[in-house]
């Protein structure tokens, strides 16, 4: 096949366009990963900035529970009024709680369990910290006109935030499992592993030691 010169020059030229237009396409192209990279950056820092925050809100929401106790087990024909039940609990484990000392208490669970809020950290700590001796006490033991035979276990837990909760319901699981077990618990900023000493942040990085 041969060309003219005026077929010759219009081939160069529509080649010359070709490659023009390429070089443009390939400027538009780095132009465009430049941006991506820019706003999958921005992105990540967003996911972070919001898992902080997301984090800061939790340790608030645990740091206002921080005088609360949740007791589980006792039945509700049992008891005349929440107040009596903290008191009568705080009784079995020999410890004195007057009414004043409880700034609000009501039933939560749809009425299974009692959510209680002390006045002091220290009245709740203390019962906390005594609350194993439960494992011995009966219902009939705080209640008299309750029957002796009742198999009711009573229970005093820390009152835990949503996210909080989730967390040690995953590590019990994978406990079962024959995994890891990790408790996370509610002292300080940041949860801690009993059986391991290590410390966990948020839900992600909890992930990480499941895997």
């Amino acid at each position: 096949m041969t060309f003219n010169g005026e077929e010759l020059k219009d081939l160069k030229a529509s080649l010359k366009k070709t490659k023009d237009e390429n070089e443009a396409l390939k400027i538009s192209l780095a132009a465009l990963n430049t941006r991506l990279t820019a706003t999958e950056k921005e992105l990540q820092n967003q996911s972070a900035e919001c898992e902080q925050l997301w984090e800061n809100l939790d340790h608030l929401e645990q740091y206002s529970r921080k005088n609360s106790l949740e007791i589980h087990g006792v039945p509700q024909d049992a008891n005349t009024s929440t107040e009596h039940v903290v008191i009568k609990v705080a009784e079995a484990l020999n410890i004195t709680v007057e009414p004043e000392e409880i700034e609000i208490s009501h039933k939560i669970n749809q009425g299974r369990s009692i959510l209680v809020k002390f006045c002091s950290h220290k009245t709740k700590a203390k019962i906390y910290k005594e609350r194993t001796k439960l494992r011995h006490v009966k219902i009939a033991d705080l209640f008299p006109g309750y029957p002796s035979t009742a198999r009711h276990r009573i229970f005093v837990n820390e009152n835990l935030t949503a996210f909080r909760r989730s967390l040690i319901s995953r590590s019990r699981k994978q406990e079962k499992k024959g995994g890891i077990i990790l408790e996370c618990l509610v002292l300080g900023r940041k949860g801690i592993c009993q059986k391991h000493p290590r410390r966990i942040s948020c839900k992600n990085s909890y992930r990480r030691r499941l895997k």
